[in-house]
């Protein structure tokens, strides 16, 4: 009845051997019920390999989270790991198809179970999200056994009500009679039924409360109450570290350790001495083969923190959470480095880590937190780290506050006069970097941006310090132009300054050669209609930014080359283009997917509206999800204009209304004219379908006086026929003697035709809601019977229905129905 010295537990291996035929299994138990080590028990005594992931502390950056589970995946499966870690958080259907297809093939192999434990700690509603995706996808072999003390916000109502789920609570892990008397023999203490009577008794059941009871019975030969679990802690476990007192206390601040990391904290000698007394009979420590690491139960190791590590003398609290930071941050552990840092005050070993790459990898997980941590070092120490201190800036300055960084920037400034720090600290151009920083202050007035980017590098003679190689300059935008077209009348005259001026940037970011002179007056050249030219410069362009490879630049050169297709009347030539995004090298994907900024988003988001493919449409944009989706506030106005197409395109006209009172300001700041245009548009069109009357052509008028000053063309075409009555409306009411009115209708009709061609020509016919919903849990390798079961269906209407779906398809057998509907319907549909 044991493994190792530990109970089987029957009643759990019961339960667990039910569950794990389910593509999810929760077990739910408060702290000290012995959830983990019952679950490991279990897969270990049966001999079933397990991939053993965990939480390490409360988290809620989804990407983080991603990131960290990625990591402990690598160390069991270098290769998938890896995979994961290059795909990134799946933000979109792209990259969970990416998933789904690891998972897929390892399961082919040999079935995959992943146990998560401490899943209370996950904070991410998109983590929850995508589990719950996963698990419903009921991939062939692959199960989910996720720890928690708490019930996780995955509906799993729901999921235990479609045979998804199988639920393990608390009531499950209470020890029985039989079972106490076990864990008497098992830690070799001698005691009558009586006894072991009064230790189940009180305890209740709780297996920690037990094991405590048992060792304090060892001791005293007496049994007290539970009701002061840390006096029996103190009374029993205790009692066998009075000699290494100062160095159990560093367990107050780790819940998990290995040997080394012990001897880095402690030292050697005083690890050792630890060691040999720490394993002997400790039920509150043990070790986990998988993740190769001691864990610490979190009833130990609180009661060691506020008992013991709180009463240690401040500096070796300090001294321990340094040793702790240094080892964390060694081992590829940023964020945990950085907490223990901060706790400890050692302002200077974040200042270094933050002149190294992780305050880069710090900006993509925690904006919000990077601030509160860079608010809390004194300027003193600071000014001695001015290399990370400008990337802040640069960060702050380019990525989230402006109107902070240029308070902070304006301090650095009077900082470096006062104390003559204008020259170079260690390789660092002080004055080049502070010149290179004004050029952002002065973001989209192209010329005095360039001007300051000019005088940066001939001061510099080099890369920018303060900036990554992987910048995106397009700042997550799909479009260029958007960003820094502000006066009618200059719109080529922009262009032809960021085509000339880009250089610069390039030089200074360590990226010559971008492509993105090109790719600027291609988006010119498309805007004004003269497609031909705008396919020439963007292919130029494209195949630039792929020799560094700038992905940022791809996928703009892409987009464009998209929306060319589309103006030429060439639908599946722009989904082809689209799609082609995806069919990097694996390591590429990492760039593609580096955050839900990339351009990638934008780009899929907006062909997809204009083909009218919203079920392509991504989850952020459908539930509008800008504040924590849209981190640059360059490009932020992007996601606004393209939900009002989502609305417009759902013939939600009151709604779109509703949002439009607020879309103008999205673009005041910055005076962004293309913003502009859009916004007028998307309002007109709200105005004429609610009211009919005149305040729709008003606000049409406006978007054309914008457009006439350049001749733009193309942004008013994309809406097409949406926008069309609208247009013959305006038509014969005001604008028939209009040449470039007629201009702009023409290109419209043109554009509105060619996409109905399209749709006629397709073969495909649309499946309903049911056979959707069939072919997607289809895809997942589900047989009839099972699909039938998941949908509280029959068997003989899946078959049905799945008949129907081979002949709107014109296939024969559901091989070719599912690469059928995955490479040609979800692209048309």
């Amino acid at each position: 009845m044991k493994i190792d010295g530990l109970l089987l537990r029957k009643n759990i291996h019961k339960e667990l051997h039910k569950s794990i035929t389910y593509p999810l299994t929760l077990v739910t138990a408060p702290m000290g019920y012995g959830k983990t080590t019952a679950v490991t028990d279990f897969f270990d005594y049966n001999c079933i390999d397990y991939v053993y992931l965990y939480f390490e502390a409360e988290e809620s950056s989804s990407k983080y989270i991603w990131d960290t589970l990625a990591h402990q995946v690598k160390s069991i499966n270098e290769k998938r790991g890896r995979q994961l870690e290059m795909i990134g958080f799946p933000y979109s259907m792209v990259q969970r198809n990416q998933v789904y297809a690891i998972i897929s093939s390892l399961t082919r192999v040999t079935p995959l179970y992943v146990i998560v434990d401490d899943y209370h700690f996950n904070k991410s509603s998109k983590i929850d999200s995508f589990i719950k995706m996963l698990v419903c996808g009921k991939i062939k072999d692959f199960h989910f056994i996720i720890l928690s003390r708490t019930t996780p916000d995955l509906n799993i109502t729901e999921l235990v009500l479609k045979n998804i789920c199988y639920k393990i609570s608390e009531k499950d892990f209470y020890l029985s009679l039989s079972e106490v008397g076990k864990l008497f023999k098992l830690k070799r203490a001698d005691a009558s039924r009586e006894i072991i009577e009064q230790v189940f008794l009180l305890s209740e059941g709780w297996i920690s409360a037990v094991l405590l009871l048992i060792d304090h019975y060892k001791e005293t030969g007496t049994i007290n109450s539970v009701d002061h679990i840390e006096e029996l802690i103190k009374t029993t476990i205790m009692k066998r570290y009075l000699n290494v007192e100062g160095e159990i206390a560093v367990l107050g601040i780790l819940d998990s350790f290995s040997i080394d990391q012990l001897n880095f904290i402690l030292g050697p000698a005083s690890s050792k001495r630890l060691t040999e007394i720490l394993f002997v009979s400790n039920t509150f420590i043990r070790y986990k083969p998988k993740s190769k690491r001691y864990s610490v139960h979190n009833i130990f190791m609180k009661y060691l923190y506020n008992h013991h590590f709180k009463k240690l003398p401040i500096q070796n609290q300090k001294n321990y959470y340094c040793k702790a930071g240094k080892w964390f941050v060694d081992h590829d552990f940023v964020m945990e480095g950085i907490r223990c840092f901060l706790a400890a005050e050692d302002f200077e070993s974040i200042l270094v880590e933050f002149e190294k790459n992780s305050i880069h990898i710090m900006f993509d997980y925690y904006p919000h937190y990077i601030n509160e941590v860079m608010g809390k070092i004194p300027d003193a120490y600071i000014y001695k780290y001015p290399l990370a201190y400008l990337c802040y800036l640069h960060f702050l300055i380019t990525a989230r506050n402006v109107e902070a960084g240029l308070d902070l920037f304006k301090k650095m400034i009077y900082k470096c006069k006062e104390e003559g720090l204008n020259h170079i600290f260690q390789e660092l151009d002080i004055e080049g970097e502070l010149e290179y920083l004004k050029s952002f202050i002065v973001y989209n007035d192209v010329e005095k941006m360039f001007y300051h980017q000019k005088k940066a590098y001939e001061m510099i003679r080099g890369k920018s310090l303060t900036t990554r190689p992987d910048k995106m300059p397009c700042a997550g935008s799909c479009s260029v132009l958007y960003m820094y077209y502000k006066y009618p009348g200059e719109f080529e005259k922009t262009a032809q300054i960021i085509r000339d001026h880009i250089k610069y940037y390039e030089f200074l970011s360590g990226r010559i050669g971008t492509g993105l002179e090109e790719i600027v007056m291609a988006e010119y050249h498309l805007e004004i209609g003269q497609i031909e030219q705008a396919i020439k410069l963007a292919k130029k362009g494209l195949l630039r930014s792929k020799r560094l490879p700038q992905y940022d630049a791809i996928i703009c050169a892409t987009y464009i080359l998209a929306r060319c297709a589309l103006s030429q009347g060439r639908a599946q030539d722009a989904i082809t283009l689209i799609r082609s995004l995806t069919h990097n090298k694996q390591d590429d994907l990492k760039y593609l997917f580096q955050s839900v900024r990339s351009p990638y988003f934008y780009a899929v988001d907006a062909i997809a509206l204009k083909l009218n493919q919203l079920e392509h449409v991504s989850d952020q944009l459908k539930s509008q999800a800008f504040d924590h989706k849209m981190l640059f506030f360059q490009s932020k106005g992007i996601g606004y204009i393209l939900y009002g197409q989502l609305l417009l395109k759902k013939k939600q006209y009151i709604e779109l209304e509703v949002f439009c009172e607020d879309l103008i300001d999205q673009f005041k700041t910055y005076n962004y004219l293309l913003g502009y245009i859009h916004a007028y548009i998307l309002e007109g069109l709200a105005a004429y379908h609610n009211y009919k009357d005149s305040k729709g052509l008003d606000l049409l008028e406006n978007a054309i006086d914008i457009g006439r000053a350049d001749g733009i063309v193309t942004t008013f075409a994309e809406y097409g026929e949406d926008i069309l009555p609208l247009m013959r409306a305006y038509g014969e009411e005001r604008g028939l003697d209009d040449p470039y009115f007629q201009i702009i209708l023409a290109k419209t009709e043109s554009y509105s035709k060619d996409l109905k061609c399209y749709r006629a020509q397709s073969p495909i016919r649309p499946l309903t809601k049911r056979e959707k919903e069939i072919m997607d849990l289809l895809c997942t390798g589900m047989k009839n019977c099972e699909i039938a079961e998941s949908l509280y269906i029959s068997e003989s209407a899946v078959k049905k229905m799945l008949y129907s779906v081979y002949k709107k398809f014109n296939v024969k057998n559901r091989t070719t129905a599912i690469q059928f509907y995955n490479e040609d319907y979800c692209g048309k549909i």
